[in-house]
């Protein structure tokens, strides 16, 4: 097969060449793209040289060729041709180029002859393809010794030495100089390798191998590994020498001298000799250069300039960068066909600068000029023997070849059998130039005739440490580590096995110490035993085993070691004791057989099925959490407080759950249970059987079923009861009372929480357990009054059932005992029912919102699975009767705390505008149980307290996995509800409020003392604790930067903007700016400016409307446009373009333009200076007033009904934009005809600053006493209402007793007070005018005699004479009541704690 491939091969080339028998085409490659552009110029230069015998020009610009031509030059010889291709440093590329050359695949003639190339590793298998197509090819580098063996590569030649005189000569420089031993650092390619051989064959021969070693570098072109390389290195450092030898090819040599540098190699403690292609100038890539060569560096050149080399150097330097790779030079050399182009090429590409001197030559230039003028010598000579182009190929080219012999420009160039040519090498050495710097100096000569070293001159070379000397530097000989001089000869001699030297002068071999050896010769330390083996006396060359029973773990021991307790070794040499067979232990330690293992405590034996053999069971297994396991191989037992269910009892599959408590199930025999109880976990008591305190269950007896019957009934009457005593008149209730149904339901909702937290994890004792049981009726545990002895059987369905049905079952009493009572016609108020539902619904919240929560309560199961903390054997999530409790549970989840606390909500949400409009006070009446028990200003406490209380039931639940976190939230939440309640003191009465806060503490103190109580285990508490305590800790300083963070906040950010600044006159509107805050407050939260609760900054009021303002109301009273500050503030609004709303009340007019004109003369000189001081003109004010009378307005009837004033509010609001509340009511004060109002309000209701007192008034005491209350303006509306009124409140002001309309309104109070008919309501005064006087004898007198002197408008009488003695009696009883202070034109703070003292003192049936 072979032979036919070739035949077809070389009929191919035959035809091709004889397609282009009028050519001789020469192909040249070489790294021209990798390693030197030089050498591409030097190929050039050879064909410009050659073709100067053709070409006059080119013989007139670059001289007479170099070389002439042997006889006569032929003329067919001027079809010699040339092209150029790259190896790139890469033999796959190397080797494309040249199969394109032979087979013409670049679009040219096929070559006949080869020139190239550099790297032995790319030669080789280029020389291959040659012989496979008969083409001769002659290497101008490629020395490698192994192409010298012409039996590979028949049609090989080289005009530089091989290797192999390298290599003597490398031999004879460590003969000469006495060099005890090197080590040869080579490449791992042909040439490399080679070069290494070499030397070591003279080495051999001369009996000294040991004077050579050699350490290889991988060889790299494309990607460099430098790590690689430095591991390599580092390995030569340490074979004890400091003399290195290096050869590698030059693309390799220029990586690697970097990392030599790196790692200190050309310094003065080495001493560096390098082959021939080793680059000093051409590693620029790596920026490694000949000046950072060492002084004393030497290598070996190979003589490379011959007498015509100087011819050369003058036709370098007259070539240009276009003669190389010019448009014409690329298309001559078929350069645009390159494998790599030459912009893309890794080295500098030709130019001008290349050729301004000789410094960028390379070594290898001459011989690649030789090695061209070698084909075409031979050509010429077979042109001239008659031979035709076509007939100079193969064998008939190489044997003229073989037979050349002329002078070139590197010398004599001939070949001797093997193709080779013999040449001498060059010693040169680095040395201080004359002129400064450094410069390669050739020292020495190795002549290949007679293999000796010769040196040139009388100055000895210089070494890498900087000095001249004849022989070795004392700082190269000392030894190296691991070896010692050797007496006579001075060489370093490895020291022997079990030895060690650290290496230096003087140093002898030591002993290696107990417990390591040394195994070989040279060892420059001792290696520790290793695992399982020992060494027990100094100088071991050798570890000894292990003996079985015995193991060393850790390296470097003197003496084994016994196996431990539960491991065994049988065998010897062992690093570690296997464990026992099936996860069981041994008696004792030093084992060595597995015959005493078993099982150890804490651990059973475990088949993994009924029938599997010994081998083939589990073993010892881990004692299941929940089960005690003794010792041996027996079942283990349960531990108290777990039941297990037995799988499988031959193969021992066991499934542990956690039971309720430690007395149901109280250890021993799996699957065992406290007497009486049976089922799943012993969840539930034996049909006929109750459960009873010890964790038993008993037979019920006939009388066990009488607890659950008395409690239904006792249910029952107890509604009953408070339904009756709800019913009573609240106004004849006093505090006390209340005071008792406030702390009862405390109480109730702490024995509540009490049963909340006895349901976490925690493991109560004595007496404490005792005092828990009392709170599990509260908490609808109906174990506790029989009801398995009352049901036909112990169901957890039909417990949680009965415990659902509690709520619907006292609304059922309820309403039963309702229909009752107007059946019998004594009904009950639906109001009164409403409440004691109510009071059911928030006194019991924490257990009916636990209760519905209870099937969510799953705890872990050591199984696997997970069950409910009250019903353990009910399996959580995977169980029909579960399911069943989840659906139920959903159901009373949304019919009770969802539904309750959404309905609280709503209710407090609504609460301020209600009492506000006063027609929703008859609500809140009915949500007496829910508002009545606190102060008005914490009506939301009854929310607060049902978010408390859901929290209190959620925590159980929710962190039922946690614990420990349990007891800290549960904590943390009840401290909380203490702080906040002491900060708002929200409970009527004190005494409810210190019970509170004291029931809260003591609950605290409960969590506290239960935290130790835990049932965790050690590691999970300090876990969960750790974290806790940890936030804890930072707490203050959270705190701290918090506050400081507010401060700070506070100190540079803006004041708070007012959406609305309420403009007018004290005298004529104070009151009324009071009201309409008010009623602006029911529709919106946004903040009304009113100087009156801002008294602390009225001298920035001006500042406040221009940059805190939003709206400017103005209230138009006739005296309000002559008050300075009033047209300050308009000016401000106006200059600041503030929106302006007017509201124009009774009596209000518009100055005309005279009267604008005058404006001045309102104010005095000092007021005028005073508005100027804010920047403030009188041209400015009459602007402002112009202003206002061309803006719309909104008109304010002060006398108009309660309905027209809250239209008006609702437009103010609307105007001024404002966002209002979600759930604000649009009513009026709620005195309609139709109500029935329990606190009548009057005064002198014709005066409108009055009449806006007593409006105020209302509202405040509405909020305060949560009832309903009116202001009467005539008779008739007194008339309608007294019936039906507690209190009549007068408020007192200036000219109210000469008030006609007052004094009917007075008189009709009166006369039904006093009649038979109508209750007796309380009259109550307060002095809301500080102007008010109250009246001398000459006024009561004059009263008795005259009266008032009008007559009723209505026609029923007069107001004359005849009323007078019946009006001074109305006066003196009127005014013979203690009035109580009120300051209308106040800030709102002392308004609200005059209305609160008011309240407190007169209205007590209501406060």
């Amino acid at each position: 097969m072979a032979r036919f491939l070739s035949s077809v091969v070389l009929a191919t080339l035959s035809a091709l060449q004889a397609v282009a028998a009028e050519e001789f085409a020469l192909g040249i490659y070489g790294p021209i793209t990798s390693v030197s552009n030089t050498f591409l110029a030097t190929a050039v230069a050879f064909d410009i040289d050659f073709r100067k015998h053709f070409n006059a020009s080119l013989q007139e610009r670059f001289g007479a060729p170099i070389i002439q031509v042997t006889g006569a030059l032929h003329p067919a010889l001027v079809n010699f041709t040339v092209r150029i291709g790259t190896s790139d440093s890469n033999p796959d590329v190397g080797v494309t180029t040249v199969l394109d050359f032979i087979l013409g695949r670049d679009g040219r003639t096929p070559i006949s002859g080869l020139v190239g190339g550099l790297h032995s590793a790319i030669s080789m298998p280029v020389a291959s393809l040659a012989a496979t197509f008969n083409v001769p090819q002659v290497a101008w580098a490629s020395t490698s010794p192994k192409l010298s063996n012409k039996d590979a590569y028949p049609y090989f030649l080289r005009t530089m030495p091989p290797d192999s005189i390298q290599g003597s000569a490398f031999w004879q420089w460590l003969v000469h100089f006495q060099v005890p031993s090197a080590v040869f650092i080579y490449s791992m390619e042909s040439y490399g390798e080679g070069l290494f051989q070499a030397v070591g064959n003279n080495a051999a021969l001369a009996g000294q191998s040991y004077r050579v070693s050699g350490v290889g570098v991988r060889y790299m072109p494309v990607y460099y590994d430098v790590e690689e390389a430095r591991a390599s290195l580092r390995l030569a450092m340490g074979v004890g020498t400091k003399f290195l030898l290096l050869g590698m090819t030059t693309d390799q040599s220029s990586r690697f001298f970097p990392v030599m540098q790196d790692e200190g190699v050309l310094t003065q403690d080495w001493q560096l000799l390098a082959s021939k292609s080793v680059s000093v100038n051409a590693a620029s890539t790596s920026g490694f250069t000949k000046d950072d060569l060492p002084i004393g560096f030497m290598q070996f050149y190979p003589v490379s300039k011959g007498p015509k080399f100087p011819e050369f150097e003058k036709l370098w330097l007259q070539l240009t960068a276009d003669d190389v790779i010019g448009t014409d030079a690329s298309s001559r050399y078929n350069l645009d066909k390159l494998k790599v182009s030459l912009d893309s090429m890794r080295v500098r590409k030709v130019d001008d600068s290349f050729f301004s001197n000789t410094s960028l030559m390379q070594l290898e230039e001459p011989f690649l000029f030789d090695a061209a003028y070698t084909f075409l010598l031979a050509v010429n000579d077979l042109l001239n023997e008659g031979k035709s182009l076509a007939q100079i190929n193969g064998p008939v080219l190489l044997a003229k070849l073989k037979t050349a012999s002329f002078e070139g420009i590197s010398g004599h160039v001939s070949f001797n059998a093997d193709g080779d040519r013999l040449a001498s090498y060059h010693l040169i050495n680095m040395q201080p130039a004359p002129g400064g710097g450094r410069a390669l100096v050739v020292n020495g000569m190795f002549n290949s005739a007679t293999k000796l070293l010769s040196f040139v001159g009388v100055d000895p070379p210089y070494w890498m440490d900087g000095l001249r000397h004849d022989s070795l530097p004392d700082n190269l000989v000392i030894c190296a580590e691991g070896f010692t001089t050797e007496a006579g000869t001075g060489m370093c001699k490895p020291c022997p096995a079990g030895y060690y030297s650290p290496g230096g002068r003087g140093q002898q071999c030591s002993k290696c110490p107990r417990g390591s050896f040394a195994a070989s010769s040279g060892s420059w330390n001792c290696t520790l035993c290793a695992q399982g083996s020992y060494a027990p006396e100094v100088g071991s060359s050798s570890c000894d085993l292990c003996v079985a029973g015995f193991f060393a773990e850790a390296p470097g021991q003197e003496g084994c070691f016994r196996c431990p307790v539960g491991r065994f070794i049988a065998s010897s040499g062992a690093s570690s004791c296997s464990p026992c067979g099936l996860k069981m232990v041994t008696p004792e330690s030093g084992t060595d057989s597995a015959g005493l293992c078993q099982c150890a405590a804490g651990s059973f034996f475990l088949r993994s099925s009924p029938a599997s053999s010994l081998s083939e069971s589990e073993g010892c297994t881990s004692c299941l959490e929940g089960l005690a396991c003794p010792a041996g191989l027996g079942p283990p037992l349960q531990l108290p407080g777990f039941w297990a269910e037995v799988l499988d009892e031959q193969a021992r599959d066991y499934s542990v759950v956690r039971c309720r408590n430690s007395w149901e199930c109280n250890g021993g025999l799996l699957g065992s249970c406290a007497d009486g109880r049976q089922g799943r976990a012993c969840n539930s008591c034996k049909d006929g059987y109750h459960p009873l305190t010890d964790g038993t269950c008993g037979e019920c007896a006939a009388q066990d079923s009488l607890p659950m019957v008395y409690l239904v009934l006792g249910v029952a009457l107890l509604m009953i009861f408070a339904l009756i005593m709800v019913n009573s008149d609240l106004s004849q209730q006093s505090l006390n009372i209340l005071t008792i149904v406030a702390v009862g339901s405390q109480l109730v909702m702490a024995v509540q929480a009490l049963g909340a937290i006895r349901q976490m994890k925690i493991h109560w004792v004595e007496p404490v357990l005792s005092v828990l049981e009392f709170t599990k009726l509260l908490n609808f545990d109906f174990d506790v009054v029989n009801l398995s002895c009352f049901c036909p059987s112990d169901d957890p369905v039909v417990k949680f059932v009965f415990q659902l049905l509690v709520y619907p079952f006292c609304v059922a009493v309820l309403g039963i005992t309702w229909g009752i009572s107007y059946i019998a016609r004594r009904p009950v108020r639906f109001d009164n029912v409403f409440n004691i539902n109510g009071l059911v619904l928030f006194g019991f919240f924490i257990t009916l919102t636990l209760t519905v929560l209870l099937p969510f309560q799953c705890v872990g199961n050591p199984n696997g699975t997970a069950s409910m903390v009250t019903n353990p054997g009910i399996t959580c999530y995977s169980s029909a009767r579960h399911e069943g409790l989840v659906a139920l549970a959903v159901l009373g989840v949304l019919a009770y705390p969802v539904t309750i606390i959404t309905w609280i909500g709503w209710t407090t949400v609504k609460y301020p505008s209600r009492v506000s409009s006063g027609t929703g006070l008859h609500l809140v009446q009915r949500y007496r149980f829910l508002f009545n028990r606190f102060h008005p200003h914490a009506y939301y406490y009854g929310l607060v307290l049902l978010i408390r209380n859901l929290f209190v039931a959620i925590l159980p639940v929710a962190l039922v996995s946690a614990p420990a976190l349990q007891v800290v939230a549960m904590g943390a939440l009840l401290l909380s509800s203490a702080v906040v309640q002491s900060r708002v003191w929200p409970w009527r009465t004190e005494a409810a409020n210190l019970a509170d806060l004291t029931m809260s503490c003591f609950l605290v103190v409960v969590m506290l003392g239960a935290a130790p109580l835990l049932d965790l285990g050690q590691s999970e508490t300090e876990a969960t604790l750790g974290v806790l305590l940890c936030f804890a800790m930072f707490g203050p300083l959270l705190v701290a930067i918090c506050a400081i963070a507010h401060g700070v906040y506070r100190r540079f950010s803006p004041a708070s903007s007012y959406s609305v600044f309420l403009c007018h006159h004290k005298g004529g509107a104070g009151s009324l700016a009071r009201w309409l805050k008010l009623q602006i407050g029911t529709h919106t939260s946004c903040q009304v400016f009113l100087d009156s609760d801002q008294l602390e900054g009225l001298d920035l009021i001006f500042d406040t409307i221009r940059s805190q303002t939003k709206n400017l109301v103005i209230l138009l009273t006739p005296e309000l446009l002559q008050r300075m500050w009033c047209a300050g503030e308009i000016v401000t609004a106006h200059r600041n373009k503030i929106p302006i709303v007017t509201v124009i009340c009774d009596g209000f007019a518009h100055l005309i333009e005279e009267e604008l004109e005058n404006v001045p003369s309102f104010w005095t000189e000092q007021q005028k200076h005073t508005l100027a001081s804010f920047g403030i003109s009188m041209d400015m004010v009459k602007e402002a007033y112009r202003h206002l009378q061309g803006i719309p307005h909104f008109t304010m009837p002060r006398f108009g009904s309660e309905e027209k004033q809250a239209g008006s509010v609702l437009e103010i609001v609307n105007c001024c934009r404002l966002p209002k509340r979600a759930f604000s009511s649009s009513v009026g004060s709620g005195s309609s005809s139709t109500s029935r109002p329990r606190i009548l309000i009057t005064g002198a209701v014709a005066d409108a600053e009055a009449l806006s007192v007593c409006q105020t008034f209302q509202i405040l005491v509405q909020r305060n006493t949560q009832v309903q209350a009116a202001v009467v303006r005539s008779r008739e509306e007194m008339e309608n209402r007294l019936p039906f009124a507690s209190y009549v409140v007068v408020l007192f002001s200036r000219g109210m007793l000469r008030d006609p309309n007052f004094a009917k309104i007075l008189l009709s109070a009166n006369c039904l007070r006093g009649s038979a008919w109508g209750r007796k309501p309380e009259l109550v005064t307060v002095s809301a005018d500080a102007g008010f006087e109250f009246p001398g004898p000459e006024f009561y007198r004059e009263l008795e005699l005259q009266g008032l002197g009008l007559s009723d408008a209505a026609g029923s009488g007069l107001l004359g004479a005849e009323a007078g003695p019946e009006l001074a009696q109305a006066y003196r009883s009127l005014l013979s009541v203690l009035a109580l202070p009120l300051s209308p034109l106040g800030s709102i703070v002392l308004l609200e704690k005059q209305v609160s003292e008011i309240c407190r003192r007169r209205f007590h049936k209501h406060v």
